[in-house]
């Protein structure tokens, strides 16, 4: 048995990181591509089902275009004979008034049976193995479910306790717990962006870049091949990576010539965005315009508005636990904020006010 996985695409009409085109917007376009991406290689390697693990919309009835599109580039598998489930997600939970249904019975009609959009709760017997579906559901439910079926290769759109929120190594406190998939030979999870496998259990990520917090993140989708129903040694997982447009953030603080530095670039159609911290007096001095310009010059495809940040109003603002030392509060700060270089200038602050303290 071989499955495809993919998640999280949240097609839209209007994409905030995007141009707008004839077709829409570039993003939509570079997600229907690497969906399509996905699709043929279930096709080419004789994949057995395909499965989208929900948040296929960022939206709960999306519009007839964009469901047009999204059928569009899925059609092949009904060509191949590949069965599709589609997991409902947070982003389109309403079963009722979920717009693809239509398209679901209109598929029926057509005689296209390998098409099932899973709104609740459900297992699926599939050359030998138990299937279980956990749509976007209450955690009591999903939990329950767990505990009446084991051995299922699981397939959901759900919070999992533990599980990476985004690269900063902050961890879901909600969500189901761990021992739940005790007895479980494999899960494969949309909802949290970060691509992330412990063996066969894991999420599989967003196919795209949804924003700058993703743009050190690899993206893709998951073969999961089994050759028995029996046995953890008889099933393998691969991540299969997908080339998405870069997104490039650019960070300059005074005194940096950020137009100097943007004119010997070259870029590929990326997705900029560059954040400035500085005085205001410096702040104001660049020019904004011709810095964007320059990026689109250089090979850009998108400028989004630049980030600033005065040094006059900046305070240095973050939440500590007391029974923690300043230096590893300072260390989850820093790498929240993903500049691990600020660590020595913070520690050197801190320990000043801490001295000034005790001399007061």
């Amino acid at each position: 048995m071989k499955i495809i996985i993919s998640a999280d695409f949240h097609l839209s009409l209007r994409e905030t990181h995007a141009i707008t085109t004839e077709e829409g917007n570039s993003r939509l376009q570079d997600k229907l591509k690497l969906i399509s991406e996905s699709v043929q290689y279930a096709i080419t390697n004789k994949a057995d089902m395909y499965i989208s693990a929900g948040d296929e919309f960022d939206s709960l009835n999306p519009p007839e275009l964009l469901r047009y599109k999204f059928i569009e580039v899925m059609a092949p598998l009904f060509e191949a004979g590949i069965p599709w489930r589609l997991i409902m997600g947070n982003h389109v939970y309403n079963a009722t008034y979920y717009n693809m249904m239509s398209e679901e019975k209109l598929l029926k009609l057509l005689g296209k049976t390998e098409f099932k959009i899973i709104s609740e709760l459900s297992t699926e017997e599939f050359q030998g193995h138990t299937l279980g579906y956990i749509p976007w559901v209450r955690i009591k439910e999903a939990e329950e479910f767990l505990s009446k079926t084991h051995d299922m290769v699981l397939f959901g759109h759900m919070p999992i306790v533990g599980a990476l929120l985004n690269d900063y190594e902050i961890r879901s406190k909600e969500g189901i717990a761990g021992p739940n998939f005790i007895g479980q030979r494999a899960a494969f999870f949309g909802h949290y962006h970060t691509p992330q496998m412990q063996g066969a259990f894991g999420y599989v990520g967003s196919i795209a870049r949804q924003d700058f917090s993703e743009r050190d993140q690899d993206k893709g989708f998951i073969q999961y091949t089994s050759s028995s129903p029996i046995g953890s040694d008889n099933h393998d997982v691969q991540f299969i990576k997908v080339n998405d447009r870069p997104f490039t953030q650019y960070e300059f603080s005074e005194p940096d010539d950020p137009i100097e530095f943007v004119e010997q670039l070259t870029l590929n159609g990326d997705i900029v965005k560059v954040k400035l911290m500085g005085t205001d007096k410096w702040l104001y001095s660049i020019n904004k315009a011709e810095l964007s310009d320059k990026l689109l010059k250089a090979g850009a495809l998108k400028v989004m508005p630049p980030e600033l940040q005065s040094l006059e109003e900046a305070q240095v603002k973050f939440s500590y636990s007391k029974d923690s030392s300043f230096q590893s509060n300072i260390e989850d700060y820093c790498k929240r904020k993903k500049r691990t270089d600020c660590e020595p200038l913070m520690q050197d602050i801190l320990t000043e006010v801490i001295n000034a303290q005790k001399e007061l």
